[in-house]
C-alpha cells in the first residue's frame, strides 16, 4: 500500500515537474497578454499612434500590442509616401520609440528625378537622344538607379525598340528591336 502511494507520488511529481520545464524552455517570447497586464500603466494605443505619426509622419494601416521579452512594445505600421512599408516600434510604458523600420518602394519618375539632379543626362534628354536614333513614340520609360540608365521601349508602329540610355554620357547602351507581330 505504501508502496503504491510513493509509486503514484513520484509519477505525479515527475509529470508536474515536465510540464513546468517544457513551459520554462518553451522557444516563444511573445506571451498573450491578460486583460490585467493591459491595463496595468501603459499607455493607449491611439496615444502609441500618435506618437509613430508625429515621428515619421504617415498614415496609420494597423497598431498592434504584443508582449516581447517581459515588455509591451505598439507596433505600428503607417503608409508613408516613397516608402513600401513603415513600421515603429513603441515602448508601452514610456511611449519611447525603440524602433523605425523603413522600407523603400520603388521610385516615381519625379521623385527619381530630383534624387538624381546631379546626372548631366535627364529623363527629356534621354528621350530625346532615343527618338533621334529612332523615330516612333516612347510608350514606356524606367530609370535602373543601380545601373544609372535609363532604359525605355519606342513604338514605331510595326515595331517595338527597347533603347538603354546612360544616365552619365547620354550614350545608347543597348538596343533590342522586336516586331510587334511576334506571338
Amino acid at each position: 500500500m505504501k508502496r503504491n502511494i510513493l509509486i503514484t507520488g513520484i509519477a505525479g511529481f515527475v509529470i508536474l515537474g515536465g510540464a513546468v520545464g517544457a513551459n520554462a524552455i518553451s522557444p516563444s517570447n511573445k506571451k498573450p497578454i491578460t486583460q490585467s497586464e493591459e491595463k496595468s500603466s501603459i499607455i493607449t494605443m491611439q496615444k502609441a499612434t500618435e506618437i509613430a505619426i508625429n515621428e515619421v509622419d504617415g498614415v496609420l494601416e494597423s497598431v498592434e500590442l504584443d508582449k516581447e521579452n517581459g515588455r509591451f512594445i505598439y507596433e505600428v505600421d503607417l503608409s508613408v509616401p516613397g516608402y513600401e512599408d513603415v513600421d515603429v516600434d513603441i515602448d508601452a510604458t514610456t511611449g519611447a520609440v525603440i524602433k523605425v523600420d523603413k522600407e523603400r518602394a520603388k521610385q516615381t519618375k519625379v521623385s527619381q528625378q530630383n534624387e538624381n539632379k546631379n546626372m548631366p543626362i535627364t529623363e527629356e534628354k534621354a528621350i530625346s537622344i532615343a527618338l533621334s536614333d529612332t523615330q516612333g513614340e516612347v510608350t514606356e520609360i524606367d530609370f535602373d538607379s543601380e545601373d544609372l540608365e535609363y532604359e525605355m521601349e519606342i513604338s514605331t508602329g510595326n515595331k517595338e525598340v527597347e533603347i538603354k540610355v546612360d544616365a552619365k554620357t547620354g550614350k545608347i547602351l543597348e538596343k533590342d528591336i522586336d516586331d510587334n507581330h511576334d506571338d
